[in-house]
């Protein structure tokens, strides 16, 4: 699975997700962008999951129209044991 870690989460999250083609916002260059624009370069780049802390994001997108998912975490660093499990399982949820 293709994953983008949103520029408002520590870059390290990428670590989590070993098995998996893992990208930040800001390694993609896509650093700034609105919304809207992100999610369509993460779509048209073949993401298939951005991981986001940012409620807006989640909050103000047609999801329905998407082909790329979402997934909603908190912004704090060092995460805690739990919390990775958490984000873990949450991700698992979206694989195909």
């Amino acid at each position: 699975m293709r994953i983008l870690i949103d520029e408002n989460l520590n870059v390290r999250l990428r670590h989590l997700f070993q098995d998996d083609d893992v990208s930040t916002v800001e390694y993609m260059g896509w650093k700034g962008l609105d919304n809207g624009a992100l999610l369509d370069a993460a779509e048209q780049n073949g993401f298939d999951l951005v991981i986001t802390g940012d409620t807006n994001m989640v909050d103000q997108q047609n999801w329905h129209r998407r082909t790329i998912k979402c997934v909603l975490t908190g912004r704090d660093w060092p995460l805690t044991p739990d919390h990775e499990q958490e984000l873990l399982s949450l991700v698992d949820r979206h694989r195909r």
